[in-house]
C-alpha cells in the first residue's frame, strides 16, 4: 500500500492542500490517493516522491522488508 500520508508528513507537509496544489491536483485527489480509493499515475509518483524527498520506492512501500526476512 502507498505510505504517501506518513510521507506528506514527514516532509512537513500538514496540509492535504498544500501538495495538492504544487502537483496541479485537487485535495480531493490526494486525499484519496492517500485513503487508496484511487491510485496515482506514475508521473505523479515521481512529482510526490521528488516534493517528500524520497524514492517513488519508499512511495509504494517497496524498500521495506516482507515479514520473516
Amino acid at each position: 500500500m502507498l505510505n504517501l500520508k506518513q510521507m506528506r508528513i514527514k516532509a512537513g507537509f500538514k496540509r492535504l492542500y498544500d501538495v495538492a496544489k504544487i502537483i496541479g491536483v485537487g485535495a480531493n485527489t490526494l486525499s484519496r490517493w492517500e485513503t487508496g480509493k484511487r491510485e496515482p499515475s506514475l508521473e505523479q509518483i515521481r512529482n510526490l516522491a521528488q516534493i517528500y524527498h524520497c524514492t517513488p520506492n519508499e512511495l509504494l512501500g517497496a524498500d521495506e522488508k516482507s515479514p520473516g526476512e
